[in-house]
């Protein structure tokens, strides 16, 4: 929970678990946070022109979600300390006249608001560094992620372009353009050498390129070895004898005995 200071503590101590502990009076204009799962005090209706704000941890798991990046594990500014912040300031003063007031409150007002202070709490406390798109007209990171994602899970079947698009919440045009410019490979493209990839790994393990051609959502054999080729400049059995020299002689460099099979 948020607290920000804008009078005299009303409380010389709260209760933290089994014991009581005194309250720093911070000054006018401090926030602070609580961890309510340590502190049970009972915090009055009538808390005078402090404001308290309740910071559910799911909030912020959707910001860091939305743009591909590690969720955020614990706050810069700990429990039981305090900072001046007149962003944060500023803002409550543009919710407090509203809230509790439904005649005067406004939906979209409160949206906007809302997100920029969870905004602003995710970079400056949670470490998250938030910048625009380095490519305009491309997916957004969670966009970009999901797409990714759904893609390397279904190498084995069929990826359907307006399936992809509406995971992304946008027309199948619009993201076969916005992954391009992100990636610099149309989506088709992009999934063959995904394909590829996972289609080299299998051939390490010494899998018939028949089953390796199926497990990799090919329709055969011949359309893995025609797609392999034009991305490789090779055949999947000329690629695969290539790794199989090269193995005794990364032995040999590392000073490891070669296998003498």
């Amino acid at each position: 929970m948020l607290g920000l200071q804008r009078q005299d503590p009303p409380m010389e101590r709260v209760r933290m678990i089994e014991r009581f502990v005194p309250v720093i009076p911070f000054p006018h204009g401090m926030i602070s946070l609580l961890m309510l799962m340590l502190d049970e005090t009972k915090y009055p209706n009538d808390a005078g022109e402090d404001a308290h704000l309740y910071l559910p941890r799911q909030a912020f798991d959707e910001i860091t979600d939305k743009l591909g990046v590690d969720r955020i594990t614990a706050p810069a500014l700990g429990p039981g300390s305090a900072t001046g912040d007149t962003v944060v300031e500023n803002l409550l003063s543009c919710l407090i006249p509203v809230v509790g007031k439904p005649d005067r409150m406004n939906s979209r007002f409160l949206d906007y608001i809302g997100k920029a202070f969870n905004t602003h709490l995710v970079q400056r406390y949670g470490g998250i560094s938030i910048s625009p798109l380095a490519i305009v007209g491309g997916l957004t990171p969670w966009q970009l992620r999901r797409a990714r994602d759904t893609i390397d899970a279904r190498l084995d079947q069929e990826v359907s372009l307006a399936q992809l698009a509406s995971d992304c919440g946008l027309s199948t045009s619009h993201f076969a353009r916005a992954f391009a410019r992100s990636t610099g490979t149309p989506p088709h493209r992009w999934l063959m050498q995904r394909r590829v990839d996972r289609a080299k790994e299998l051939m390490l393990t010494g899998a018939p390129l028949a089953e390796i051609a199926v497990m990799c959502g090919f329709s055969d054999q011949s359309h893995l070895t025609r797609v392999f080729s034009q991305t490789t400049g090779m055949t999947p059995g000329r690629w695969r004898e290539t790794q199989i020299t090269q193995t005794p002689r990364i032995a040999v460099a590392l000073g490891q005995e070669a296998d003498p099979c």
